[in-house]
């Protein structure tokens, strides 16, 4: 089976690295250092994450409760864009209620304080991509795009990045240990799904 596009160490670092609209850098640091699945962030509200803990707590399938441990990068980028939520906010009276009331306060909520949908999730992330010049590919008509090139980076793709990086725990990576990415629970959680069927994965977690 073909394995779908997954960004090399450098291209994770040019999407961590590239500026652009507040929501859409919270989002690629979200999608790597915490990987899962698209509507996981779209149904994220403040009351589910604890920054002073760094803990994200997530209800996954069959309602199982997972708690993310949260990468110090994660954490800061988290503070950053919460800061800029709360001023956002002064100006608009919708995001001022929605983050008023637990059950609404969703991190990822758009200026007009509503839900975003998972295909949003997916359009910030490709967006992202294209203002990073990662995994550019010719655009079909209809597809979002700019001067007829799309990205390839999905929030799917982030998944399939950070289970081959979890590999390399086994080769004491320097990439990994100097940016702190090293997060064990994380890991486990995404080899539980992304796990090669030889066994690597949690092989290197065993050791």
């Amino acid at each position: 089976m073909r394995r779908g596009y997954t960004p090399s160490r450098d291209e994770i670092t040019r999407l961590l690295e590239t500026d652009g609209p507040p929501r859409a850098v919270l989002l690629v640091h979200w999608l790597f250092f915490a990987p899962s699945r698209r509507e996981t962030y779209a149904d994220a509200r403040w009351c589910d994450i604890d920054l002073d803990a760094a803990e994200w707590e997530v209800v996954g399938k069959n309602g199982k409760v997972d708690v993310f441990p949260l990468a110090p990068p994660l954490v800061r980028a988290f503070r950053v864009f919460q800061r800029w939520q709360l001023s956002a906010a002064e100006r608009r009276p919708e995001m001022r209620d929605a983050l008023s009331d637990p059950e609404k306060a969703f991190v990822l909520m758009t200026i007009h304080g509503r839900k975003t949908s998972p295909s949003t999730v997916t359009k910030i992330a490709t967006w992202h991509g294209i203002r990073a010049g990662v995994g550019l590919k010719k655009a079909t008509p209809g597809i979002d795009a700019v001067d007829g090139m799309t990205s390839r980076v999905t929030p799917h793709c982030f998944r399939r990045a950070w289970a081959t990086i979890a590999l390399l725990i086994e080769q004491n990576d320097e990439w990994l240990l100097t940016r702190g990415y090293l997060f064990q629970e994380s890991i486990a959680l995404v080899l539980e799904d992304q796990c090669d069927t030889d066994g690597r994965g949690m092989a290197a977690l065993e050791r």
